[in-house]
Parts: structure tokens; C-alpha cells; sequence
């Protein structure tokens, strides 16, 4: 990795601890644990972390996750990496279903940590071994979930933990980030949350449930624009990628403790566009993870695999219509038991070719 890079990427990341996490609406716990949306701008017990390797139009993209115990306690960790994509050698790994690797860590009080992705790297102190290497051309999610020791892996209680993605296109010097979704750990009955070092069951005690009924997108397309609306018309757009991530809760999962495993859920989107019309989009089911573009005017990651506008388009019937500005509604269905549905959009604005703007938030979720 090159020096410039990484010393780019720790002086963002010094920022970002001087100056907080990017804002973003929360939510507050509700009775009987579900909410729409989880905590960007709290500490919270579990963490979840977009991250995305996937080369961009020739571009080298790096992704490193920024994950921190404000606490004056250590804590063990499970970390779960969920992803779709390509090996190194090139051969794909999954194109719906994600390729999962799994490893225990440990943080001492007020501790930060940064992943590499494509080189990954235990942050604990008495084992800082490589985990993993050569993850090109994948994109996915970590899930950091505090446990009570890497011999039961029991989840616990530890309203301690903040974190957030970097993702960087080397080449063009473009990147942004996005803080980590927070799940609060509560009481089943009350949605109260419990006090730290309490093991969560999944009956009388667990993670907020993240559900959400709709997630909103504003939805902006300029394929040939004109800078503040003066001058020749010049070639130029904005991207945007939509990232689904879905997973459920198993408080006793296949090797003992919690576990993070794929989910289910169904989007039908609808768009509505700034000249009064509304257009449907064909429902789409999922597993685990995607990333569709908004449009076929997208250069979308997953075109990488294929060029199936049902599997890299998030709505075909939208392919060839031009909305310049709008709203995609998604409705969200299929969320059963102790299931979580989250939504990104990644947004880019090129201009002659030139990427000029990139950036990423959670969706808008009620």
C-alpha cells in the first residue's frame, strides 16, 4: 500500500475522531426493540461497516474501517465479513449469496483499530496476525459484535463501540466516508437499554431490531448538464450505487455464541419524479447483500460479472427514461423474526469523464 495513501487515510481518520461522526438522523429505541434505523452519531453495542473493493472504472479502490472501544474496560470481539465478488485469481466468489470469513479480536480500553481490507490485520496486541489477504473485487459489510470471551462467543452488552468506512479510489485521489450503523443492546420486554457485560439471549435481552418499512433515496440524474445552467451543455452525470445489506440475529449460532447470518427481504421500489409521474419497479429479492445501479445509464460494480439488467439495474423498467430529479421509495418486505434490513446509496458526479464528487450515507428509513 502506498505511504501517501495510508497516511492520507489516518489523517482523515484523526479528523474524524477530533470532530465526530457524519451526521445522520436517529431513532430512538422503541418498546419491544424494533426501529427503523440504528444509531450513526451514538455509541452503541454492535457495529455495522459498509466496505467496497471493487475497482471503479479502472480505478484501484481501497476500503479501510476505522472501528473504536471508548470504554475504560477491554472487550473481546467476534468480527463476521459478508461479501460478494471476485477472488484475486479473478474467479467469483458469489454473485447473490455471500462468502462469509470469521475471527475473534481484542481491544484495551480506548482503543482504535483500522482494517485494511485487502490486507487484514488482528488488532490485538498479543496477536496481531493477518487474517486475511488478496480480497479484490469484493464488496460487502462487517458486523463487530462485543462478546463475553472468543471460547463461548456469547454477545454481550458494551454501549461503547463507534466506528466508520473510508473508501478511497487511489488513482483519482476521490474518497469519502460513512460512519458505522449502531445497534443499542436492550431488555426484549421494554426496549430499555441493559447494562454493560449483560448476555444477550435473544429472549429477555438483544440487539434493536432494525426493520425498517420504507427507505427513501433522492434520486438525481444529469446525463448531459450545464455548470450553473450557463454555457455549452458539456457531457456529465451523477451515480449512484444502491447497497442493500440484510442479515439476522442467531443467539446460538452453528459454533456456539451469536452470529450475524444471511437474511431475506424483498425492495419494490417506486420512483417519483419531478414532472409527476410515478413508475413501478418489478419487486427483487435478495440475500445478504447487493449493489444495483439506479439506472442502465450506471457503471455499475456489479456489470464486473455480467451485463443481466434484472441482477445490475435496481429498476430496468427505469432503462432509457431520463428523471432528473426524484424520490426512489422502497418498500421493504420479508423482514421476519430477528431479521435486519439496511440501505446506502453511494453517489458519484463525474464531469467530462472526471470523477469530481463521491460520497455515501444510510438511507432515509421509516
Amino acid at each position: 500500500m502506498k505511504t501517501k495513501l495510508i497516511n492520507g487515510v489516518l489523517g482523515a481518520i484523526a479528523a474524524a475522531l477530533l470532530f465526530g461522526l457524519i451526521y445522520t438522523p436517529t431513532v430512538s429505541v422503541a418498546a419491544g426493540h424494533i426501529v427503523p434505523i440504528g444509531k450513526t452519531t451514538e455509541k452503541s453495542s454492535q457495529l455495522v461497516l459498509y466496505w467496497n473493493e471493487i475497482d471503479f472504472e479502472g480505478e484501484e479502490r481501497e476500503s479501510f474501517l476505522q472501528v473504536t472501544n471508548t470504554s475504560d474496560t477491554p472487550v473481546n470481539v467476534h468480527i463476521q465479513l459478508l461479501f460478494i465478488g471476485s477472488s484475486s485469481e479473478g474467479d467469483v466468489l458469489s454473485e447473490t449469496d455471500c462468502t462469509e470469513i470469521n475471527f475473534f479480536d481484542f481491544y484495551t480500553p480506548n482503543d482504535t483499530h483500522v482494517y485494511e481490507m485487502d490486507e487484514i490485520f488482528r488488532n490485538d496486541p498479543l496477536n496481531s496476525t493477518l487474517v486475511v489477504s488478496g480480497l479484490d473485487n469484493v464488496a460487502g459489510f462487517m458486523v463487530v459484535t462485543p462478546i463475553d470471551g472468543p471460547g463461548t462467543g456469547n454477545a454481550i452488552a458494551h454501549q461503547h463501540m463507534i466506528g466508520k468506512s473510508y473508501i478511497l479510489d487511489d488513482d483519482n485521489n476521490n474518497g469519502f466516508g460513512v460512519s458505522a450503523m449502531g445497534r443499542d443492546a436492550v431488555s426484549i420486554p421494554s426496549g430499555a437499554v441493559v447494562a454493560d457485560g449483560t448476555v444477550l439471549d435473544g429472549v429477555t435481552s438483544g440487539f434493536v431490531l432494525i426493520q425498517p418499512k420504507i427507505l427513501m433515496y433522492n434520486y438525481l440524474e444529469h446525463p448531459n448538464k450545464s455548470p450553473g445552467g450557463l454555457g455549452a451543455r458539456i457531457e456529465g452525470y451523477d451515480e449512484a450505487d444502491i447497497i442493500s445489506i440484510s442479515f439476522r440475529d442467531n443467539y446460538d449460532g452453528p459454533f456456539g455464541g451469536y452470529a450475524a447470518e444471511p437474511g431475506d427481504a424483498v425492495w419494490t421500489p417506486l420512483i417519483f419524479t419531478s414532472v409527476e409521474t410515478a413508475l413501478s419497479c418489478r419487486p427483487i429479492a435478495q440475500n445478504c447483500f447487493f449493489i444495483k445501479g439506479t439506472s442502465d445509464e450506471q457503471d455499475t460494480p456489479t456489470s464486473l460479472w455480467g451485463t443481466d439488467d434484472d441482477f445490475t439495474t435496481l429498476c430496468p423498467e427505469a432503462d432509457g427514461r431520463q428523471f432528473e430529479v426524484g424520490w426512489m421509495f422502497i418498500e421493504v418486505s420479508g423482514l421476519e423474526g430477528l431479521e435486519n434490513e439496511l440501505g446506502i446509496y453511494a453517489q458519484i458526479e463525474t464531469d467530462n469523464g472526471d470523477v469530481e464528487f463521491a460520497g455515501a450515507a444510510w438511507m432515509f428509513a421509516r
